[in-house]
């Protein structure tokens, strides 16, 4: 099993090179994905701040649109776009102290 990741790993990193050429930013960011297979408890490593939402999040959400982006799609999903675009717009109103955005919930839309 973990070889099949690994390898698939590679095959990936091997395509984001030569879809998009070598570049400091992407190799830093495989390398640290890559790094936390190399631990039995990636938790406890070196590395393991990355699996804490506040490292873990910018991290995928890079993979993501990484990935996104080599299957010739946009870089964010346009759900996303959309949720923040609507987070915005009601900030927007609030600022505005227009009263309907009291009602509008997206956390609740989204559970």
């Amino acid at each position: 099993m973990f070889d099949k990741v690994w390898r698939s790993l590679h095959v990936f990193a091997s395509q984001m090179e030569q879809e998009k050429g070598r570049s400091e930013a992407n190799s830093s960011m495989l390398q640290e994905a890559f790094s936390l297979l190399a631990y039995a408890d990636p938790w406890d490593s070196p590395v393991g701040g990355q699996l804490d939402p506040a490292g873990r999040e910018p991290v995928c959400a890079q993979l993501n649109s990484a990935i996104l982006e080599s299957k010739n799609l946009p870089g964010r999903p346009p759900l996303e776009i959309s949720l923040a675009h609507s987070a915005h717009l009601l900030k927007l109103m609030s600022n505005s102290e227009l009263g309907a955005c009291a009602f509008a919930d997206i956390q609740s839309i989204l559970n």
